[in-house]
């Protein structure tokens, strides 16, 4: 049976995304958002739970269908050998399956499998680069120990500055009141619990928050700081595949309007051409699928995502 059907995943650590794509008519038949399952915040029970959850509503004969996955957190070969388990565990046997690095899956969806840089700053960070031969990442150690760039170190500098002034080494008393503000809690105490029993998602949640207070000189310091490092991490990627763009990048913390002109401003000052912001990643998905699966040439590759995001817009009415 002819594989017309390309089912592409983005599994994230806020949703997952499903859409169902039909090469032959070249039309999306479905689009719709699940629950999460980031392997790094969960057990492997529950991914393939929630997985296959998310996948319940469809109604697919996998035996016409190519499966193509963006994974969240898909750092080291032990990821790549519990989602191999996954894989196993939700589709059948003889399932065509690929599946790679969310970052992957952005440089899919910016760069149509040519060479280009791509970063993801949302509440985590990574940035990645391929010339096609060479490949290279920096920036994405985790929140434990790394993502620097990252809503999530952002909003823990925020909560920083609020515990500097609560015991008097300085931080800010306007960070303070609005943090507690934001949260509906009334003082410090109240913050202290809400910190120790939320998530990384949470606490990533303030870097909203703190888009709003940049004119705040010690906020501001915090949100160039994460500029900063989202540079190294496109410097360090970008001189050991040896290209200079185009960087094409996504997530949520580019949704802060001086965070994102910042960090196009300091990319092209460093001698980058800074490429666009990719509002549908799971197109990354679909391209690799395109392109490894199907073999298309680019332009055609060109062709058909352009279609695709048309298509996406009118459902999103």
């Amino acid at each position: 049976m002819a594989r017309n059907l390309i089912l592409a995943i983005d599994v994230g650590g806020t949703r997952t995304s499903i859409l169902v794509y039909d090469y032959v008519s070249g039309r999306v038949e479905d689009l719709f958002f699940g629950k999460p399952c980031k392997l790094h915040d969960m057990s492997l029970d529950m991914v393939k739970e929630r997985l296959s959850d998310n996948l319940s509503r469809l109604d697919l004969d996998y035996e016409s269908v190519v499966v193509s996955m963006g994974v969240a957190g898909l750092d080291t070969r032990y990821d790549v050998e519990l989602w191999e388990d996954v894989v196993v565990s939700v589709f059948p046997r003889d399932a065509v399956v690929m599946f790679m690095h969310d970052v992957v899956e952005v440089f899919y969806a910016g760069g149509y499998g040519e060479p280009c840089i791509s970063v993801i700053a949302g509440t985590g960070f990574n940035a990645y680069a391929s010339n096609v031969v060479v490949e290279a990442m920096a920036g994405n150690w985790g929140w434990k120990v790394g993502d620097e760039a990252s809503a999530y170190r952002i909003g823990v500098s925020i909560l920083n500055l609020v515990f500097r002034f609560v015991d008097g080494r300085g931080g800010s008393e306007r960070v303070y009141r609005e943090v507690l503000s934001w949260l509906n809690l009334s003082d410090w105490e109240e913050l202290l619990h809400w910190i120790y029993s939320s998530g990384v998602g949470e606490i990533a949640g303030l870097a909203k928050l703190g888009c709003g207070l940049v004119d705040d000189d010690s906020v501001r310091g915090i949100f160039d700081r994460a500029v900063m490092e989202a540079l190294k991490s496109v410097q360090a990627v970008s001189e050991r595949v040896g290209i200079k763009g185009p960087v094409n990048y996504t997530g949520g913390l580019f949704r802060c309007e001086y965070f994102r002109e910042k960090f196009v401003h300091v990319v092209e000052d460093a001698g980058y051409k800074v490429g666009r912001y990719i509002e549908y990643p799971i197109i990354g998905a679909l391209v690799k699928a395109f392109k490894e699966y199907f073999e298309l040439g680019t332009q055609e590759v060109i062709s058909r995502c352009l279609d695709i995001e048309k298509q996406i817009e009118r459902l999103k009415v």
